[in-house]
């Protein structure tokens, strides 16, 4: 087989030859796997091979080992490197680094990334021991082309491995990368070194817990902030995010040095190097701002402090008076035209500003405001942009009767700007600091909310779809703020045409442009949910006309567009029918049935919300099910059959409680237990697949509560397996706590087992069944106590659910249950508990009278 011509037909031909290319390549790979690789070897390591060949080759043999898109695929590929016989692993690796010196960078770029990637299976198997040693000597001995390359193998080994395997040589690496930089080498070597230590931060703990050695560390990253080259300086600075990220405790001593180097950045230096700089700040006020709050709800870990680099603390100044005139000036460096939203400095300026208004609170107003004063009334149209937008940025986290004053008087002027200012950007901008006004200072709109709202009504006609869609955001928020603060009169007023305006907008030609489309129709859901009910009857009139624009996108066939309209429509109608309650009865066949036309477009995305309206038909109409019980239960059990396409399944069990809910107790009896059957078998064999994603097992366990209300007094087929799933699932432990969405799943996880428990509980007390229950309870209030004692994870949700199911034990099973409601940690939880939110409250005082009536 001629092998380049193989790799031109890849690069070069057409879509059909590329097809039929790839085709050949998995066979040979599944033929004979070591012969392909080693083809692709030799064509890498061949200098008469144009250079985009021979990346092209490293590519496919770095595909052929790995998978970065599957976790699961990649795992099988690396067995199947490992299981090849040591002899012809040897070969091909001791054939591929010498490509490192390769002239050309991609060629030895795709043999750094081979031979990291060949580690990273490898060294976790206690194989290739003596790789690292070879890549340091590499550094220490080898040309330039081959320093740069062995560098950057080293910086993709570092990121990819787990830390754990290399953790005993962090100190000998970090020194060879170091010195390479410090020898005064070639300045690709300098870069190269310092993405190096970028990539290999995350395992230097050991070396940071050294004073000597995080000095030598901290005093290198500075030293690159402060080169010459462009490209070593933003790397450093990348560097000093990370640090901050992993060692922020170790801050202390380098804060000072951090600042002066930072600043003069943002103030003098490139913009994508600025922009670095100015991630630095967002960061560290992010972290303390999540510290500061965990302090004040008393959830702190105790081995984690905040220093308060950014507020201050035991009069010392922190950071942010000092940082927000930078800022300012970074905010006037902004494109001129609304619809460019590159990433620039101002944009990162702006992001920055926001975070340290949620941590510095009050005290930013006045270091804001002395900026924002002067430059809303400049005549040059950056200031007067600058100036609406950074005081949009400080909207979140100060409140008090000052600044209510100041956001009084920024409504208003703001308002004219969005109408009067001669330059498109600041009108936009305009719009969307009012947004920002609406969302976090809600009280101030009533009484603009004429002028607001017709002033919003306007400006989202304008041709410009940014512009309008700012405007169309900005009346969403005042919407939604005019509910909050019950003024809805306005509203009412306004609700015809505003429904037409917003109607039209999600029909302009520009309307996939800026999210014009989605904000127009999220304004419209927003309008149906805050109107009072004198508005119920134009409500009930409209429906028909956005079912027939439901049933117009059917007609046009399965487009990304139709989809899109079909979507939003779906979720549009959901709204209308939870405010019409009963009243939607004479449009529920027109709605089931066009919503039956939309399942048929087999769109997940239409699938997942068209349940979801289907599910508030049979909430607020549940007379419908006479008429579609039978198709209800197959659309449901197809939802929970959908296990690869986690969204369905949870829509699928939204529905599921919503057809259950008029039939509780009933449910079983109906069909003698064949559709239960099906439904907790197939939720079974769900949590049973690897492959399941995390976020369908919360809900699917809260689905064992629905079927336990809906077969009553039968549930007793299903307790057995649903508890032994609660009890796995209250098992489940995260290990590394610094994996945030892991610990999200926990802590959602933790909610449903807590949900569940209290349905199970309620429905089985309430037919008499609960004795089967009282085996369980030393398991259940060992995860209660866990659940208690662990303090980061907490969260308000989680000691409100403990509370309550305290309060359902001791209702359910009174003295049987006193063993476990008497131990000195449930009467500390539920006496704490009475003073947290008032969700917590309530829950509180109703164990605490629960608990007197068991304990005396």
């Amino acid at each position: 087989m001629n092998f380049q011509k193989l790799l031109q037909d890849l690069l070069g031909g057409s879509n059909e030859v590329r097809a039929q290319t790839e085709a050949q390549i998995e066979n040979m790979k599944q033929v004979n796997l070591p012969q392909f690789l080693l083809e692709m070897t030799n064509l890498m390591k061949d200098e008469s091979i144009d250079p985009a060949g021979r990346s092209m080759a490293a590519n496919l043999f770095k595909n052929a080992v790995s998978d970065t898109r599957s976790e699961q695929h990649n795992s099988q590929l690396a067995n199947i490197w490992s299981h090849l016989p040591e002899e012809q692993r040897n070969h091909l690796k001791g054939a591929i680094l010498p490509v490192f010196a390769s002239p050309i960078p991609i060629v030895r770029s795709g043999a750094a990334q081979i031979i990291a990637q060949l580690a990273c299976i490898e060294l976790p198997l206690g194989m290739w021991s003596n790789i690292i040693e070879l890549l340091l000597n590499n550094v220490k001995t080898g040309d330039q082309h081959t320093k740069v390359a062995t560098l950057e193998c080293l910086g993709i080994l570092c990121q990819q491995i787990n830390p754990q395997f290399l953790e005993s040589k962090s100190t000998i690496i970090l020194n060879t990368i170091v010195s390479s930089f410090q020898a005064s080498p070639p300045i690709e070597v300098c870069r190269e070194a310092m993405k190096a230590l970028l990539l290999a931060l995350k395992f230097v703990k050991n070396d940071f817990e050294s004073k000597e050695r995080r000095d030598y560390i901290m005093n290198f990253v500075c030293q690159g902030a402060r080169a010459d080259d462009a490209i070593v300086r933003k790397r450093s600075v990348q560097c000093l995010v990370k640090v901050a990220e992993e060692y922020y405790r170790h801050l202390g001593a380098y804060i000072a040095h951090i600042f002066e180097i930072t600043t003069l950045i943002i103030k003098k230096d490139a913009e994508e190097i600025a922009m670095q700089a100015v991630e630095f700040w967002s960061t560290l006020s992010e972290m303390e701002g999540e510290m500061m709050l965990m302090e004040e709800e008393d959830c702190i870990p105790p081995d984690v402090t905040c220093f308060r680099f950014i507020v201050g603390q035991d009069k010392k100044v922190g950071a942010y008076p000092h940082l927000v005139p930078i800022l300012f000036e970074a905010l006037t460096k902004q494109a001129e035209d609304p619809e460019d939203e590159d990433l620039c400095l101002a944009v990162c300026a702006t992001a920055c500003l926001q975070l340290l208004a949620k941590t510095v609170r009050n005290p930013i107003v006045p270091s804001a405001m002395q900026f924002v004063t002067p430059m809303i009334a400049s005549g040059d149209w950056r200031q007067r942009e600058a100036a609406a937008m950074g005081f949009g940025c400080v909207m979140n986290g100060p409140e008090g009767e000052d600044v209510s004053r100041l956001v009084h008087e920024g409504l208003r002027t703001f308002i004219g700007l969005v109408s009067t200012d001669p330059h498109l950007k600041v009108r936009d901008t305009s719009a969307w600091t009012i947004a920002q006004i609406a969302t976090h200072h809600p009280h101030v709109v009533p009484d603009y909310a004429k002028l607001v709202i017709e002033t919003c009504g306007t400006a989202m006609a304008n041709e410009n779809s940014h512009f309008a869609a700012m405007s169309c955001n900005a009346l969403s928020k005042v919407i939604l703020a005019l509910a909050e603060m019950d003024a809805v009169a306005p509203l009412d007023g306004f609700f015809l045409p505003l429904m037409e305006k917003l109607s039209m907008l999600t029909e302009r030609p520009d309307a996939s442009d800026n999210n014009l489309r989605f904000l127009g129709f999220d304004a419209m859901t927003n309008l149906v949910e805050a109107v009072s009910d004198s508005c119920l009857e134009n409500i009930f009139k409209l429906v028909p006309v956005f079912v027939e624009k439901l049933e117009r996108t059917q007609a046009q066939g399965g487009g990304e567009e139709s989809v899109q309209v079909a979507v939003y429509l779906c979720v549009l109608l959901q709204f209308m029918t939870n405010r019409l309650n009963q009243q939607i009865g004479p449009h529920a066949e027109r709605l089931l049935k066009a919503y039956y036309a939309v399942l048929s477009m087999g769109n997940g995305i239409t699938v997942e919300e068209c349940l979801d309206a289907i599910a508030a038909l049979i909430t607020e109409f549940p007379e419908i099910l006479r008429k579609c019980h039978g198709d209800m239960q197959r659309i449901i059990v197809a939802a929970l059959q959908k296990w690869n396409e986690p969204r369905v399944l949870v829509a699928g069990i939204g529905l599921l409680d919503a057809f259950l809910s008029p039939i509780a107790g009933k449910a079983y009896d109906m069909d003698q237990g064949v559709f239960l059957n099906t439904v907790v078998g197939t939720l079974l064999d769900n949590l049973k697949r690897p492959q399941l994603a995390n976020e369908a097992k919360p809900p699917i366990i809260g689905a064992f509560g629905d079927v336990a209300v809906g077969a009553g007094k039968n549930f007793v087929v299903y307790f057995e397996p649903v508890m032994a799933v609660l009890q796995i699932a209250s098992n489940f432990e995260v290990k590394d706590m610094s994996d945030e969405d892991l610990v999200d799943h926990l802590l959602e996880l933790r909610e449903s087992v807590l949900d569940t428990y209290e349905m199970v509980i309620s429905s089985m007390t309430s037919c008499g069944t609960h004795g089967s229950l009282l085996k369980y309870l030393p398991k259940l209030f060992e995860f209660l106590r866990k659940l208690d004692h662990e303090v980061p994870l907490r969260t308000a949700e989680i000691v409100c659910h403990v509370v309550g199911l305290v309060g359902d034990v001791a209702k359910s099973f009174g003295a049987e249950a006193k063993p476990y409601l008497a131990e000195p940690w449930v009467t500390q939880l539920v006496r704490k508990a009475s003073s947290h939110s008032p969700d917590t409250k309530k829950a509180a005082k109703y164990a605490q009278k629960q608990l007197s009536r068991v304990l005396g």
